[in-house]
């Protein structure tokens, strides 16, 4: 099996019709991508049944129905119970999926008359990705049956995708199987990762059946899976020699909680008297490039914690305390000279002053 994220471009059943007939143009037999998808879809349901037990293969009358005839037929050389049944007529078949039922060699019964429980594993190959009507009627009575197995705890293997479910959107039309598992071919669809397609499909097994990876040159297809293979050139190759002035500069923003109107302090942006997103020319905590750049820099988290801590102390000093009265200073100079507390307070007034200025400055 592929790994579908490095193969990320994802086909809509249209342009997966155009990669087969791609193939076919180049050389490849029609039957043969048949068999190779039908080698897939045995392989799949051999790993989720129990060797040598009861298998249902119920079969559709277009592509599909040839994988799972083919799987049939494999998996019964390899000693399973096949029950096999087709909606429709083996002779109303044509193409590669008449030539895929000519070659099974059992007994092709009427897909409606065939009773999933107790086996241990069905593979759903009625309809594909290609669905564009709701299904009714007999075809919906089997996929009920088909998705009571699933809920009961039966494994199921859908071929390409679960029949009901639109390959295109993911969209159910009317009624779709819930698979335990689904192998498709070549690249994934739009149906695979969409919702509610993505739920009913199960782990997706990619497999290759030999289609020409030029085939995609021709196709051109316009959605890709958001894997590293699609965008993993755009990003710039990081080197032994890289350092962290080489990867652009990086910008850091905060603001008070307790007033929301000021403007973000913050050293990568500067002062806050600065445009947004200038950075600042710091005096200390300066550092520069190593390649000669203009000196733009930031200062580090712990010392703009550091200076945070400090301008907490100086508001917390620079507060008025409660009770003070002039010529308090008299204890703590040993004397009752109420000029010299005077002095004291005006002193320290004007270095609170100071450091209200240099707050509103800064």
């Amino acid at each position: 099996m592929l790994d579908p994220k490095a193969r990320p471009e994802l086909l809509t059943p249209a342009e997966m019709s155009e990669a087969d007939r791609f193939a076919v143009a180049a050389g490849t037999p029609g039957i043969a991508l048949m068999e190779r998808a039908g080698l897939a879809v045995a392989d799949e349901a051999a790993r989720l049944a129990k060797s040598g037990g009861r298998i249902v293969v119920l079969c559709g009358p277009g592509g599909n129905g040839g994988d799972g005839f083919i799987a049939g037929r494999l998996l019964a050389k390899r000693g399973y119970a096949v029950e096999l049944g087709l909606i429709g007529r083996q002779e109303a078949l044509t193409g590669d999926p008449a030539l895929a039922a000519s070659r099974y060699e059992g007994q092709v019964l009427d897909a409606a008359a065939i009773d999933p429980g107790g086996a241990d594993c069905v593979i759903d190959a009625l309809f594909g990705a290609g669905l564009a009507r709701d299904i009714e009627g007999v075809a919906k009575a089997i996929i009920e049956r088909v998705k009571a197995f699933a809920r009961a705890g039966g494994r199921v293997v859908a071929v390409d995708v679960p029949s009901g479910v639109d390959g295109a959107s993911g969209k159910v039309r009317g009624v779709a199987v819930e698979a335990s598992a689904s192998v498709t071919f070549f690249r994934l669809k739009p149906g695979h990762l969409l919702l509610p397609g993505r739920v009913l499909c199960g782990p997706i097994r990619l497999a290759d059946i030999g289609i020409p990876e030029a085939a995609l040159a021709r196709i051109a297809p316009q959605a890709f899976v958001n894997a590293p293979a699609v965008w993993r050139e755009a990003l710039p190759h990081v080197g032994a020699e890289s350092h962290k002035y080489a990867r652009g500069p990086v910008g850091r923003g905060a603001s008070d909680r307790r007033r929301p109107a000021r403007r973000p302090r913050c050293a990568a942006l500067g002062r806050r008297h600065r445009h947004a997103g200038e950075p600042a020319r710091c005096g200390r905590g300066k550092r520069r490039a190593p390649d000669g750049g203009d000196g733009r820099a930031v200062r580090y988290d712990k010392r703009i914690r550091g200076a945070a801590r400090r301008r907490a102390k100086a508001r917390y000093s620079a507060r008025p305390r409660r009770g003070r009265r002039p010529g308090f200073a008299q204890a703590r100079h040993g004397g009752a000279d109420p000029a010299r507390g005077a002095a004291d307070d005006r002193a320290r007034r004007r270095r609170a002053g100071e450091l209200r200025r240099r707050r509103g400055a800064a």
